[in-house]
């Protein structure tokens, strides 16, 4: 069991480095953040993730429904007083497709979804992703067309000079994929 035990800690060390790492470049990139409440208290390099958002998320220009789902959303940088600027689900080991439902869900409530949808996983788990998007459900909301994935290999590598050279969300475009632009740069 100890393999099992030493695969579990390193999947939480990197589920919780990403979620301080997105926090850190939200700051930067957006101004505001908010990170799942469930997940403040969760420690990462000595630090509650709690301390990298902001304590309530505000009264956001959206429904009430679709508020609720931002809640529980990993890592959502806001811009102003109540604009949610981009929204982050970390996929490390969970179902890719409860993160892709949580954002289906978003973009089913709101129409006019003006801000941009990343789900974050490991390079391992681009073929669970693809195949997810590809689903009848994900593309009848065009979430195919509306989802990027970022590598988390890919950001943890980048985030440094991200943070240091970043203005704004477009810093980050670059590292991320869409089922169109990875089929134009891979053969997978």
């Amino acid at each position: 069991m100890p393999a099992l035990q030493e695969f579990h800690d390193s999947t939480l060390y990197l589920i919780r480095a990403e979620t301080a790492v997105l926090a850190k470049l939200g700051q930067k990139l957006s101004g505001a953040v908010w990170i799942a409440r469930g997940n403040h208290s969760k420690l990462w390099d000595n630090e509650k993730l709690g301390s990298y958002s902001i304590d309530a998320l505000p009264h956001l220009a959206m429904g009430n429904p679709a508020q609720n789902i931002v809640e529980y959303i990993d890592v959502v940088w806001l811009r102003g007083d109540n604009q949610v600027a981009a929204a982050f689900e970390v996929e490390c080991s969970t179902s890719i497709y409860s993160g892709l439902l949580r954002l289906a869900d978003l973009v089913a409530l709101s129409s006019n979804l003006s801000f941009p949808v990343y789900i974050i996983l490991p390079k391992s788990r681009v073929r669970e992703v693809k195949k997810e998007l590809s689903r009848p459900c994900f593309k009848s909301l065009k979430l195919d067309k509306k989802c990027r994935w970022i590598f988390i290999e890919d950001l943890l590598k980048d985030w440094k000079a991200i943070i240091k050279f970043g203005t704004d969300l477009e810093a980050i475009s670059g590292l991320s994929h869409t089922i169109d632009s990875f089929k134009l740069n891979h053969d997978d």
